[in-house]
């Protein structure tokens, strides 16, 4: 070893020279979906009486499948194709800090700014947080604000304006201190929405469409239920509605009562089919890169800080069957869940509307992106088809954990069964 001295590397920089290694390493070669797969999914949906889904897998920078399978509807023919549309539910919310990045990226807003100075009109409870709250607080659920507080203000629909929701929570009284814990709520990711018109002069919808949707090409995904009820393909909602919500026979919803309210849309409005989702989890597993030369959604920087964990989330504590689903760490970073798997990263959010569950999940580690929707509440679909993707991509141990999410939803509220 020589004397020679060394001058230490800057921290910003390392960072970013971390981050142009890792979105310049080759492509690795991967398993494609399991074998028999389609047979899986067919036997999954009708264990849980699940009318229809869509899945979408990528691999190394291809779409791998892109699928439909079941019915729009039951008791009409019509089958699901890779376009039928599916409300995403609260996988929205990537959407909508995938907006802010852009602005970021142009220079327009910080994610630290303070929300006041590009906001003027926006008020909270307390006067010091009004002063306070960040851009990245709108986005973390770390406000002080109860679980779910303020949803009934979409929930059932309404015609109340999204200027006018952003307006109502100064009349939110917080349930704890600001920053002091996790607490999910959505009326944030409605003043993130309302905060991309401020910033940018177009309206929430209008931005998605034309700088996300349309770069992607998503050609066919919604924004809103307006455009989504009058979509020739659009999967129906469906759910059991017995004795107790949740019990007896799947039925389709009068789709007009369950509707969500334009106000809401930045939080869980969108609606895609397997083939528009599969070209989202393509440009986040690229970094924000897309596919012509040279061409990007956002930068390398916006998408590390996207993926970046913010708040620590209290992982659920699960039964016997379920022990290895339970994380080491989990927290929540921008509009993502950012946990491990069996000592696995994975970047993972769910969303959930009346009548459709969503899982996407990306494991950046094997560059995998999975996404699976019903168009029912049946709880245990997705999330035990993508534990088994999971398993699969890994090289883990099969493990039928469809039948063991189902015998965990199912068993909710009977004795020695708890969801924490």
């Amino acid at each position: 070893m020589s004397g020679r001295r060394l001058t230490p590397v800057p921290e910003d920089l390392m960072r970013r020279l971390a981050l142009l290694a890792l979105t310049a390493l080759p492509a690795l070669a991967l398993a494609a979906p399991p074998q028999g797969f389609d047979a899986r999914v067919e036997e999954v949906m009708k264990a849980s009486g699940v009318p229809g889904a869509a899945v979408a897998l990528v691999e190394d920078g291809a779409v791998t499948l892109a699928r439909g399978y079941g019915v729009k509807k039951l008791g009409s023919p019509a089958p699901v194709d890779p376009d039928t549309l599916f409300q995403i539910g609260s996988t929205t919310k990537a959407f909508t800090t995938a907006a802010l990045a852009i602005l970021v990226d142009e220079g327009k807003l910080g994610w630290d700014d303070r929300v006041i100075d590009h906001m003027p009109e926006f008020r909270l409870y307390d006067p010091w947080v009004t002063r306070e709250i960040t851009v990245r607080d709108l986005l973390v659920h770390r406000s002080g604000l109860g679980l779910g507080q303020g949803d009934l203000m979409f929930i059932p629909t309404t015609t109340i304006s999204r200027a006018e929701t952003v307006r109502r929570l100064r009349f939110l009284k917080p349930a704890t201190s600001f920053r002091s814990g996790f607490a999910y709520d959505n009326v944030l990711y409605v003043a993130a929405g309302q905060l991309v018109e401020a910033v940018s002069g177009e309206t929430w919808e209008h931005f998605v469409e034309s700088r996300i949707f349309r770069p992607l090409g998503m050609t066919t995904s919604v924004t809103n239920d307006v455009d989504r009820l009058v979509a020739p393909n659009r999967a129906f909602p469906h759910g059991r509605l017995g004795e107790l919500r949740g019990m007896g026979p799947q039925q389709a919803f009068d789709e007009k009562k369950v509707a969500i309210g334009a106000n809401a849309g930045p939080a869980g409005a969108i609606a895609a089919g397997a083939n528009d989702i599969a070209r989202w989890l393509l440009v986040q597993l690229a970094g924000g890169r897309l596919p012509g030369p040279d061409e990007r959604l956002f930068s390398a920087e916006a998408g590390h800080e996207m993926w970046k964990a913010v708040v620590p989330v209290p992982a659920t504590q699960l039964p016997g069957p379920l022990a290895d689903a339970i994380p080491q760490f989990r927290a929540y970073a921008l509009g993502w869940v950012v946990q491990d798997y069996r000592g696995h990263r994975v970047i993972q959010h769910s969303g959930g509307t009346q009548g459709f569950r969503t899982l996407i999940l990306l494991i950046p580690e094997k560059n995998v992106g999975i996404a699976v929707a019903n168009n029912s509440e049946d709880n245990e679909f997705a999330p035990g088809l993508v534990y088994e993707l999971l398993d699969h991509y890994l090289g883990l141990p099969k493990h039928d954990w469809p039948k063991a999410f189902k015998a965990f939803f199912d068993g909710i509220g009977k004795p020695g069964v708890h969801f924490v």
